[in-house]
């Protein structure tokens, strides 16, 4: 036993002195960098003060020219707007702003103050007008659900899903995001209704459109016919559970009757069954109803465009204080390197 002690102990010994000089070196290089960073801090701080008027005075002028770049680049702003369309033109949706995006980066003042009724001034101050998809995760993922319900399966099963649901794929989406940038900010207001027009100029669409209303119009009126058949059997219902209460001697428990005089087709039809299918068509009607306010036009506005936009990109503030930044690096680092070339020659 005292042989097995001492073998051991004189085993552990040597790594437990290897992994304390390993403990003590990390800790020395630790302490070296940290000295090193402090005694650098201390000589960039000393060197900056040698030189601090050159330093202000370029840093004053690197925030000036900052702060009055906006005069040569201006500040932009954008605006959104949602559309959802009512009829199958995606195509024609995306030709048309990239219609309008081709003439504002051509610089076609003349056309686009004519078809935005905008004038030729506040023309220049637009950038760019793009379009691309937007719908939530769930819109898609109905989209795909109708999508199942009338595809074949083997179809069904070798669509690409990770790109249909993709931010990007406008193929299950209905809707679109519309963006406009520009440097005049209360140009935002002027645009909406002449960009609508001009989206909503096309006949096909337009007759798209008509055929959408009428077939909605004649399932509006056929649930209405339901509901009034509805009415009746209502009213045939409580005749036939008087008479049937009359039959019974006021003793009967039925609360339904029987429509059909055929055995093998009769069906019996309760005041709940009755009440459920009214519920079921109020409902539908009601839908149809919101259907037929959105498709008034062939692109339903969802989101209206924020008649003063939002700031993107750097202001005056912060364009001086990146400006006065990037100036006092840039002049340090040219004092050091001529500094070095002083001290080697």
């Amino acid at each position: 036993m005292e042989k097995n002690e001492i073998s051991e102990e004189v085993t552990v010994t040597p790594v437990i002195k290897d992994l304390e000089r390993l403990f003590n070196r990390f800790v020395q290089f630790i302490r070296s960098i940290v000295t090193r960073l402090i005694n650098g801090l201390q000589n960039f701080i000393a060197f900056a003060f040698h030189h601090f008027i050159i330093l202000a005075v370029v840093v004053i002028l690197g925030g000036c020219l900052g702060f009055f770049s906006t005069e040569l680049m201006p500040r932009e702003y954008e605006s959104n707007m949602t559309v959802k369309m009512n009829v199958n033109g995606k195509e024609q949706l995306l030709n048309d702003v990239g219609y309008f995006n081709a003439l504002i980066k051509k610089g076609a003042l003349t056309e686009l103050s004519e078809l935005l009724s905008i004038t030729e001034l506040e023309a220049a101050t637009l950038k760019s007008c793009e379009a691309y998809p937007y719908a939530t995760f769930f819109e898609k993922t109905e989209a795909l659900n109708q999508l199942y319900m009338t595809t074949d399966t083997a179809i069904y099963n070798n669509l690409d899903f990770a790109q249909l649901m993709s931010q990007n794929n406008g193929d299950l989406s209905s809707k679109f995001r519309i963006s406009f940038t520009a440097t005049d900010q209360t140009v935002f207001s002027k645009l909406e209704a002449p960009l609508l027009a001009y989206l909503e100029r096309v006949p096909e669409l337009n007759k798209l459109l008509e055929s959408s209303q009428k077939a909605l119009e004649f399932q509006r009126q056929t649930y209405y016919k339901e509901m009034a058949n509805l009415d009746t059997l209502k009213k045939v219902m409580n005749l036939a559970l008087l008479e049937q209460a009359k039959n019974s001697g006021g003793t009967g428990t039925n609360t339904y009757v029987n429509l059909s005089s055929d055995k093998q087709s009769n069906r019996s039809v309760n005041a709940l069954d009755i009440q459920d299918r009214s519920i079921f068509y109020a409902l539908k009607i009601t839908n149809i109803d919101v259907a037929i306010e959105e498709h008034a036009s062939c692109y339903f506005v969802s989101s209206h465009l924020n008649p003063f936009g939002k700031k993107i990109g750097y202001g005056k503030l912060s364009r001086a204080i990146v400006s006065a930044g990037v100036s006092f690096l840039l002049t340090i680092l040219l004092l050091f390197f001529y500094k070095l070339s002083k001290n080697k020659a």
